[in-house]
């Protein structure tokens, strides 16, 4: 970074006067810049006022952002530099990947970042990247949302649910790696046959095993099992509960197995299974998850209604 402090003129700025942030005669709270970013910011808004788009301009940018990486202007006023002088976009690239470990959850790196790459039509760099910064944090939001944005506009699905199922094994609660597995599995391209939903519903089984009270694996499982058919569709997912409700050790004061194995005795509809998801609901209520009385008090009442109307037929 240039240093700027008592530079006046700043070298190579001989030629411009430098345009001061516009006060009013005596604020009330003016803010105590460093003397460098104020040097800096006088300058730059002489070049945005002229309209330079320069080297020095560029070079200026980068040392703005060196001080705030949080600064949208610089980096726009950046973009346009870059694209005006036909800078390598590659380097670029590099440029940012620094910024990028050392603030990863900058907005404007983010978007930056995105604006060279759509520039330069290649996306090869992108997934290797996004890759570096998750050893940081697996689940930056930033970071996902690059990938996913990516991966969507250029292709290369190549090995993403191995990436997720590496990610789940080190951490089962990161609802980033859960969510990406579902934006790959309904966005690669590839059908989501019935065998496809029933081996992502024992992926999310075999995840619940190891922590049965996970609330990230119940909500992937869930999103399977949204029709209203669903547990006729794949019987596995019951079974594989009552299992888990007979023989694991955490389970019995599990809401969200009690909650789904209600969903599925109701939805079997019988005297016996509706009996049977009556139990459930009311332990919930009572026992398990008293903070949801009323919601609970509802599930009651539907499977009471749908009880007594089987009862009366």
């Amino acid at each position: 970074m240039a240093m700027y402090v008592d530079q006046q003129p700043l070298p190579g700025w001989e030629d411009v006067t430098p345009i001061p942030q516009a006060e009013c005669e005596n604020p009330v709270a003016r803010i105590a810049y460093a003397s460098d970013y104020e040097t800096a910011m006088d300058y730059f808004r002489a070049a945005q006022a002229s309209g330079e788009l320069s080297e020095r301009a560029l070079e200026l940018t980068a040392d703005i952002i060196d001080m705030n990486s949080a600064h949208y202007t610089a980096w726009q006023y950046r973009r346009r530099c870059l694209f005006a002088l036909n800078k390598d976009l590659a380097e670029e690239l590099s440029y940012v990947r620094d910024v990028a470990l050392s603030n990863p959850k900058n907005y404007q790196i983010w978007y930056h970042r995105r604006a060279v790459v759509e520039q330069l039509g290649d996306a090869s760099t992108e997934i290797p990247f996004v890759d570096e910064v998750l050893q940081l944090d697996a689940k930056n939001y930033h970071a996902w949302a690059h990938r996913q944005w990516a991966l969507k506009t250029y292709g290369g699905w190549e090995g993403e649910l191995e990436e997720t199922e590496a990610l789940l094994t080190a951490d089962l609660r990161n609802n980033s790696a859960w969510n990406h597995r579902w934006f790959v599995i309904h966005n690669a391209g590839v059908a989501v046959t019935a065998e496809a939903v029933a081996a992502e519903a024992e992926f999310a089984l075999r995840h619940i095993e190891r922590a049965v009270h996970n609330e990230s694996a119940w909500n992937y499982l869930r999103g399977y099992l949204v029709d209203g058919a669903s547990f006729d569709k794949h019987p596995q997912v019951k079974a594989h509960c009552q299992k888990l409700l007979a023989e694991h050790s955490g389970a019995a004061d599990c809401a969200h197995l009690h909650n789904l194995l209600a969903e599925a005795h109701e939805q079997e509809g019988t005297e016996e299974s509706l009996n049977t998801a009556i139990e459930l609901l009311q332990k919930l209520r009572n026992d398990i998850d008293p903070v949801r009385e009323k919601y609970w008090d509802r599930r009651i009442a539907r499977a009471t209604a749908k009880l007594e109307r089987l009862v009366c037929a």
